[in-house]
């Protein structure tokens, strides 16, 4: 292949992943949300649990984070979040909730909280 070819295939390449990226993120947030709407309905019970521990994970998160002591990173106070999320549920006796409602709660939890410092 020449490269006057090769070059052109990256940029298309390119321009492909800059389209497709925004559409593939788009359709996994919708069905973050359809998987999250049917758990509500299927057991509001535990939905309302995992929305409570990412609420206080949240608020516990952000404090940690803004204390002199250490300055959490985004990534480092979700970490952080989840675990006392997990601990939370664990107390409330609500054991091997999938990490990744939880991750999504406490999204729509800091979304939610509407911190001035967090971005949309």
């Amino acid at each position: 292949m020449s490269e006057a070819l090769q070059l052109l295939a990256m940029e298309f390449i390119k321009q492909a992943i800059i389209v497709l990226v925004p559409i593939v993120v788009a359709l996994i947030a919708k069905m973050a949300v359809d998987v999250w709407a049917k758990i509500k309905a299927a057991k509001p019970d535990l939905a309302e649990a995992i929305e409570k521990a990412a609420k206080f994970a949240v608020s516990a998160s952000e404090q940690v984070g803004l204390t002199a002591e250490i300055q959490k990173t985004s990534e480092q106070k979700l970490q952080y979040a989840v675990e006392l999320a997990q601990k939370y549920l664990d107390a409330k006796g609500l054991k091997n909730v999938d990490v990744g409602l939880l991750v999504n709660a406490i999204e729509a939890a800091v979304k939610d909280a509407d911190y001035p410092h967090v971005a949309e």
